[in-house]
């Protein structure tokens, strides 16, 4: 019996949060998300971050999932936005 070969995906994190890209807040959900991933075999290509601002975060993420096998998004949720919407 042979080894099978399984193949790494590679990935994309993308941490949304305005307070990220204007370094109000150290971005540890991408290296958490980074080490975790890793340790189950897949392979994290980038890690980017995106303001609060829908049109980026749709834009990063259409243009990272068609570069990457898969494309990760990740957010906190600020306590001055209140409650969240249905959806987010």
């Amino acid at each position: 019996m042979g080894l099978r070969r399984i193949r790494v995906m590679d990935l994309e994190v993308v941490t949304i949060g305005t307070e990220l890209v204007l370094g109000h807040t150290l971005d540890t959900n991408a290296s958490y998300l980074a080490r975790a991933l890793a340790a189950v075999g897949a392979r994290v290509a980038r890690t980017t971050s995106v303001p609060d601002i829908p049109e980026a975060i749709r834009d990063a993420v259409a243009f990272y999932a068609g570069l990457m096998d898969a494309c990760l998004r990740a957010y906190g949720w600020s306590a001055d936005m209140g409650a969240p919407r249905d959806g987010d």
